[in-house]
């Protein structure tokens, strides 16, 4: 599947994830809150919450920085972070050499393949989301260690990841995905055969 194409998917699901199933029964809203539509996408409300400490639902349920952590977020994350591995594996994939190496690439985890993006003196260059290599380092180690909180622990990222980390990551994700795509498209039109 193309980035574009999951990006769809992604924006499709999206949509269907809204604030509705975050919402929690309150007797009186918080202070600081906004009145929100219930076909609200988790992902936009994610961003109100940065402003507001609270989101009132028609009903007059309402969404806190809390429920923002909440399983429907991290199915969300989930499919973005599995996209910034997968888009990784195909940049890298282009670069091996043998049946070796592709089998090698294919029982990477993701810092492996962060650790081998970089020493490949070309990738980096293929994209104009990064202008220093470090950054964008930083932003596939910050992805990768996000991912390992958000997949394999319930409790975890809410007991242990701020809002605020929560909205970064996001960013990153974005961003990451963006960088690699170009990257990708470079690599695709340069190639008689996209492997």
């Amino acid at each position: 599947m193309e980035l574009k194409d999951a990006m769809e998917l992604f924006s499709r699901v999206s949509k269907d994830f809204n604030v509705v199933l975050l919402a929690k029964t309150r007797e009186l809203p918080l202070e600081n809150h906004i009145h929100v539509k219930d076909d609200l996408p988790v992902f936009d409300a994610l961003e109100l919450l940065q402003k507001h400490d609270c989101l009132v639902t028609e009903d007059g349920s309402t969404v806190t920085k809390a429920e923002a952590l909440e399983r429907p977020v991290k199915i969300l994350f989930f499919m973005l972070i599995m996209e910034v591995e997968y888009s990784l594996y195909k940049v890298l994939k282009q670069y091996t050499d043998s049946p070796e190496s592709l089998e090698r690439l294919r029982s990477s985890n993701m810092n492996d393949m962060i650790r081998e993006f970089f020493t490949h003196p070309e990738p980096f260059g293929m994209q104009g989301v990064y202008t220093k290599k470090q950054e964008m380092k930083k932003d596939l180690k910050a992805v990768s260690s996000f991912r390992n909180v958000n997949m394999h622990s319930n409790r975890k990222i809410d007991l242990e990841t701020g809002f605020e980390t929560v909205l970064k990551r996001k960013g990153q994700l974005f961003r990451l995905l963006e960088a690699l795509d170009q990257i990708t498209d470079k690599l695709k039109a340069r190639k008689d055969k996209w492997v």
